[in-house]
């Protein structure tokens, strides 16, 4: 009865800490009509003259074509849309390992989710895929239906939201590339390779100006940073276990 009792502690704990970043993930669909009420104008011609100043040339056309063929848009399709699922497989690891960690790992999701969509109401933008719309006169380079159904899923889900300052799949992604290379050195080899993808991706598809990807480098670099202050100045080191919750004991302690 002991031991039901504890693990119904740790999943509603579990389930609390995880609430904030799961409640700004969903609140995502209300900023395409919240952000045009608040902001009318659009910041794209800003960011475009900054890809210009670093790179001279616009980063999504360049890579369409050097690159561009149905196989890489297959492949970085099926990335892009893996941008939530590591960061829940890794949620779901760190739980079973370490409250700290864990705490830390959810409270940076929830800064770079806070963070993010202020700065799309302050920045908004739209992104090459439609501001640049006339670069793009010929579609992504994919085959069959499967492929083409991707990208119309990410055109979707894309939609006409001005959310690309900064780039969050960038930051998630980052985010979750430092706790890994911080604490599970095995998993950070596992996601790197999709990681990386991933970001290029968010140049390849159109969706993202580099310096949204930049944007999005030095968010999760300053959520990784708060989220390890807070936690350590809310929470004192003592608490800190391998199973998830400071009040559940382990079931040999239990046994006793």
């Amino acid at each position: 009865m002991q031991v039901t009792s504890s693990r119904a502690a740790a999943t509603a704990y579990g389930l609390r800490v995880a609430f904030p970043p799961l409640a700004a993930l969903f609140t995502y669909t209300t900023l395409s009509d919240l952000v045009p009420q608040v902001r009318h104008s659009l910041a794209d011609p800003v960011l475009i003259s900054m890809d210009h100043a670093l790179f001279g040339t616009d980063v999504s056309r360049w890579l369409n074509d050097q690159i561009g063929s149905p196989a890489v848009t297959l492949v970085l399709a099926l990335c892009y849309w893996c941008c939530a699922w590591p960061q829940f497989l890794y949620s779901v690891y760190l739980y079973r390992q370490s409250t700290r960690r864990y705490q830390e790992f959810q409270l940076g999701l929830t800064i770079i989710y806070v963070v993010g969509y202020s700065f799309y109401i302050l920045v908004p933008a739209v992104g090459p895929h439609l501001y640049q719309d006339s670069l793009f006169p010929d579609p992504l380079a994919v085959d069959g239906t499967f492929g083409g159904g991707l990208i119309a899923s990410i055109e979707a889900a894309q939609g006409t939201a001005r959310d690309v300052f900064p780039s969050l799949h960038t930051a998630l992604t980052i985010l979750l590339l430092i706790f890994s290379w911080n604490w599970s050195r095995r998993l950070f080899w596992c996601f790197l390779p999709v990681g990386l993808l991933l970001l290029l991706a968010t140049q390849y598809l159109r969706v993202h100006y580099f310096v949204d990807l930049l944007a999005g480098l030095f968010l999760a670099a300053f959520a990784a940073s708060l989220a390890r202050v807070i936690v350590r100045y809310w929470f004192p080191p003592g608490i800190d276990r391998t199973y998830p919750h400071p009040l559940v004991q382990s079931h040999a302690d239990v046994a006793r």
